[in-house]
């Protein structure tokens, strides 16, 4: 009897690790098969969604793991933008430099907010954030240094000057912060990020230096917005300071939040959804898409918080526990953020 268990135990999970397969298989088709199939426009869509997703996981570094909130977070990923494209076309650099470069400006920007950080919090960061979005937005990226608000061009590389070849691009750049972030959250510093979050002075008194740990995590969300930036700069090849203004900003909040903080799937299923929703709408239903749109994210918005607190990264977690190697079940203990819900801050 055991051994006729045991061998109905391998039959089941065989069967398990083949649709795993089948689920990767159909997800990697949609992702790097499918948009091969498409007109190029499809990829310049795609390749959006992907830079925000990016955006979106900086972000969700500062508010799912640090607790700190950014209402200005359009501004880092303008100075990511504009740096790169100064470096390509004034500094007649690779593409290369210029995307090391968008991360190191990224970090610098977000390390002198983590200072301002070391001495506000809650609400009066969020106005601070919120105040540097705008000062970014009227006055540092109209300086002769970036065109004098005429906008710097940034050619793309020859190699990645199609639209499909540069959402391969951002494809591979997203897979790279999706590791750095897993790493993260694995580590020594991840783990006193996320300590300091609940309780700054619980985790003082077990020695984590909190200011530390809290620049940190400002500076790692600078290096992914950073490298946001360089991608939004070469998707278009233009960048200027038309739309990096605090529509951006709520969006990466709004695309954070719902889709889930600490679930990095979660947030990068959600910015998505959100992104090319409009513009397939659009390709539907006309004139009538904007109002469509804005129905039906508002009604997605409330829907995901009343029932899913967690966001989209509550929802999917069974099948993202599930392609991992884990059951398929929904876990009512489960490891989720409900800021307002519950009292958190």
């Amino acid at each position: 009897m055991a051994v006729a268990g045991a061998r109905v135990e391998q039959v089941v999970d065989l069967r398990g690790w083949l649709a795993r397969g089948a689920a990767w298989a159909a997800i990697a088709f949609v992702v790097l098969v499918l948009p091969l199939q498409l007109e190029q426009f499809h990829s310049q869509r795609w390749s959006l969604a992907v830079v925000y997703a990016v955006a979106a996981l900086s972000l969700n570094v500062l508010i799912g793991y640090a607790g700190q909130v950014s209402l200005g977070h359009q501004g880092f990923l303008g100075v990511g933008a504009f740096f790169s494209a100064y470096m390509v076309t004034s500094q007649d650099q690779t593409f290369w430099v210029a995307l090391v470069a968008g991360a190191l400006s990224g970090a610098v920007a977000s390390l002198l907010m983590g200072l301002v950080a070391l001495r506000v919090r809650g609400l009066y960061l969020a106005l601070v954030t919120l105040a540097y979005g705008r000062m970014a937005q009227e006055t540092l990226f109209n300086l002769p240094l970036f065109g004098s608000g005429a906008g710097v061009e940034a050619p793309r590389p020859e190699a990645f000057s199609t639209d499909r070849a540069f959402y391969y691009l951002a494809l591979i750049v997203l897979a790279g912060v999706l590791y750095a972030d897993w790493r993260f959250t694995r580590t020594k510093a991840g783990r006193a990020v996320n300590a300091i979050r609940e309780n700054e002075q619980v985790a003082a008194s077990y020695g984590i230096p909190v200011a530390r740990y809290k620049l940190l995590a400002f500076v790692l969300s600078g290096v992914f917005v950073g490298l946001a930036g360089t991608l939004y700069a070469f998707r278009i090849q233009r960048v200027d300071s038309q739309n990096l203004d605090f529509n951006l900003a709520l969006f990466l909040v709004i695309v954070t939040v719902v889709g889930g903080l600490r679930s990095r799937w979660g947030v990068v299923v959600w910015t998505a959804a959100f992104t090319l929703l409009p513009d397939y709408l659009s390709d539907r239903f006309g004139s009538d898409a904007p109002f469509i749109s804005l129905a039906a994210g508002a009604f997605l918005l409330v829907a995901i918080l009343v029932f899913f607190p967690g966001g989209i990264g509550q929802l999917i977690r069974p099948v993202t526990r599930w392609l991992s190697g884990g059951r398929f079940a929904r876990d009512e203990e489960e490891d989720y953020v409900e800021e307002g819900v519950r009292g958190r801050p």
